[in-house]
């Protein structure tokens, strides 16, 4: 049975681009602001690399800043510079400071208070990857993801003026924002683009880790902690040693780390795209959990925890839906459920088709996740609001079994049998800077 269920980033929101004035930002960084008491913002990714800037009517004045190159909104096969951003760091675009958000739309989020009534807000961010508190300019603020409704990783940024939104200038150069749609810019030459300059020598490396504080109980203690060598852009959990307690997964690209609950190596695989949806389960009832990626509302299940191609392939749901994992019946195997608003249509079997079981819960801005919370051997789901984990034993309408508060408003949450006791808790995931900063 499914030792995981981190809660998917599902990409919803399809964007054209109507952009026709190329940037390019190599001026110097230096801290003279501009008028109204400007900070002099940088852009909010690493120094020297390139991204692309695209918009739409109706979007607000904010930008999604992508590596693709010309070919957004077609990201599955561009080769645009930058690539794939899921999991790059995103920075402060000047000092203040921040505070963490969540919505079901913008996904994770962080909004800086520069002062003087200077804001700057990022969208889409990795769970568990974004900070509060004091910040630097040029010091990381999160993960760029895909969490929220939103079609590929990307960085959806914004700065206000007194609550009003405004033009956004990266080091005195204004980033054209178009309130119209049209086909996307098929001409490199005039393909916008913005390199950042957040390069002062002030500024660390993004030098961090990602760690994981388990809890062997329905309660805010912690039992353990498990560190991972690389940064990653996704956790997931699962056992995928079959030893009867959940491990720990870290995607790095398309590149799986994989640790026990203890921390001991369990070795590394590819499987799938970065840019995939990671689901994780017990495909074939065998007792071990194995990988799945998602792509729209097709699912590759891989029934080894190895590299290849996929044993399974199969269609459910629609690609908006958020989708989870869980063995709903009893039977030893893991299906899928989907989520649309706060109904779920879960399926009891690995096959393309109608949903066995549909029932109301919780609330559509909820955070779900699914485990055996009660070691009966059936998985249920819980809802989480800010820090509160809202219980349900059982797939039917109704109130929560119980609530308990649980970690950190902005920590990413995993789910998992960390030491094999037959019931599933939940672990905090948490990305901390080693270079003091956090």
């Amino acid at each position: 049975m499914p030792c995981t269920r981190k809660r998917p980033m599902v990409a919803r929101l399809t964007v054209a681009i109507a952009l026709l004035t190329s940037i390019l930002v190599t001026t110097t960084g230096g801290t003279a602001g501009g008028a109204d008491g400007q900070p002099l913002f940088l852009a909010p990714w690493e120094c020297g690399k390139t991204m692309y800037p695209a918009s739409r009517a109706g979007h607000v004045p904010a930008i999604d800043f992508h590596g693709y190159g010309p070919e957004w909104p077609n990201y599955g096969s561009a080769g645009g510079p930058g690539g794939d951003e899921l999991g790059a760091p995103a920075l402060a675009v000047a000092a203040g400071t921040a505070t963490v958000s969540y919505g079901p739309s913008a996904g994770w989020g962080v909004t800086i208070d520069h002062g003087g009534g200077w804001t700057s807000t990022y969208l889409h961010l990795i769970e568990g990857s974004a900070v509060s508190g004091a910040v630097s300019q040029g010091q990381m603020i999160g993960l760029i993801g895909d969490s929220g409704n939103a079609v590929g990783a990307h960085l959806h940024v914004g700065i206000s003026h007194n609550g009003v939104p405004v033009e956004i200038v990266f080091d005195g150069v204004v980033v054209p924002y178009e309130w119209g749609i049209s086909t996307r810019n098929v001409d490199p030459a005039i393909s916008p683009r913005v390199i950042s300059t957040n390069c002062d020598g002030s500024v660390p490396p993004p030098q961090a880790v990602t760690s994981v504080h388990l809890a062997n109980s329905h309660s805010a203690d912690l039992q353990a902690s498990v560190s991972f060598s690389t940064l990653g852009s996704a956790v997931v959990a699962g056992d995928f040693d079959g030893d009867g307690s959940a491990d720990l997964g870290n995607r790095s690209a398309n590149i799986f780390e994989l640790l026990t609950s203890s921390g001991a190596p369990l070795g590394s695989i590819s499987y799938g795209k970065a840019t995939d949806q990671l689901l994780v389960g017990d495909w074939d009832c065998d007792g071990d959990d194995t990988l799945a990626v998602r792509r729209g509302n097709v699912f590759y299940l891989k029934n080894t925890v190895a590299s290849g191609n996929a044993d399974v392939v199969l269609g459910y749901g629609r690609a908006a839906d958020e989708v989870f994992v869980g063995d709903w019946d009893s039977d030893g195997c893991d299906t899928f459920a989907v989520r649309r608003g706060n109904e779920f249509f879960v399926r009891n079997s690995n096959t393309t088709g109608v949903a066995d079981v549909t029932f109301g819960y919780g609330q559509a801005a909820d955070r779900v996740y699914v485990g055996d919370f009660d070691g009966d051997g059936s998985d249920s789901f819980a809802v989480r609001r800010g820090t509160t984990n809202f219980v349900s034993n059982t797939l039917v309408a109704g109130p929560a079994e119980f609530d308990y508060e649980f970690g950190l408003f902005d920590d990413g949450i995993v789910v998992g049998d960390w030491d094999g006791d037959g019931a599933a808790t939940f672990g905090a995931v948490r990305v901390t800077q080693v270079d003091g900063l956090s």
